[in-house]
């Protein structure tokens, strides 16, 4: 499968990139940052835009595209596919985060014709933690904990809350939680990968859910797992919990 990396040239992405250079499954056809990449990360003088991106899929014959560019390059993204509605590239995975409702609504449009997932994290240790939070919510909250969830990120992450904290509390809003009942706390500090807690506190003891990343290469390993899963799905738009649902044991 022919793969293009848009925000190859990321600390994230270029692990991401790695993961799919060395694997077996995949082809890596290039790449984008600023500017074009070659198959072999040889950076070009053409600067990466909506019509350099378009060109370079139709070129190319991409089949699956992982974006780990953040909102300002998804739209980027965005708009190459809405400029040419003939590009072959069926599979795309958004790891990007911070995406408004209307860039969200225009993907939606996209997803018509082609297979769109959206996974704010690729780690598979936040499936998991989804997953455990789906069953520990109810059972907390009637149990009467209080609920607060918890992030830290480095000093260099832009949106706040984090994608992945999102995605959690996704799981308390679908449990009927209210929003003003669940804390939310971030932090900004270092050079933390990704830290995020899930706390269930009553007067007498406390329960908590949490992940950590300890290397970027988990991102990429997650990345092809995703990848993977999403070749086999029919055209449309799905999430992280969609992936949960049919690869982890009920």
């Amino acid at each position: 499968m022919k793969t293009w990396i848009h925000g190859c040239s990321g600390k994230t992405g270029s692990s991401v990139t790695q993961s799919f250079r060395d694997s077996g499954d995949y082809v890596f056809s290039g790449g984008s940052g600023r500017n074009l990449y070659s198959s072999s990360l040889e950076k070009a003088s053409e600067k990466t835009t909506s019509a350099s991106l378009a060109a370079a899929f139709a070129k190319e014959q991409i089949d699956l595209i992982v974006d780990f560019s953040g909102a300002e390059g998804n739209e980027l993204l965005l708009e190459a596919f809405e400029s040419d509605k003939e590009l072959q590239t069926k599979n795309i995975l958004i790891a990007s985060t911070g995406l408004s409702e209307r860039i969200l609504s225009r993907w939606k449009k996209i997803g018509e014709s082609k297979s769109i997932l959206f996974a704010p994290n690729t780690s598979m240790g936040i499936l998991v933690m989804k997953a455990l939070l789906q069953k520990a919510i109810p059972i907390l909250r009637d149990l009467g904990f209080d609920m607060d969830v918890r992030e830290a990120h480095h000093v260099h992450k832009l949106d706040s809350p984090s994608g992945t904290t999102k995605s959690l509390l996704e799981e308390y809003w679908k449990a009927g939680i209210e929003k003003e009942k669940v804390g939310v706390h971030v932090e900004r500090r270092g050079g933390v990968f990704g830290l995020h807690s899930a706390l269930f506190t009553s007067e007498a003891e406390e329960v908590g859910v949490s992940h950590q990343a300890f290397h970027r290469k988990l991102f990429g390993d997650g990345s092809l797992v995703l990848a993977k899963w999403l070749g086999e799905q029919p055209a449309g738009v799905y999430q992280l919990n969609d992936v949960g649902a049919s690869i982890l044991p009920s």
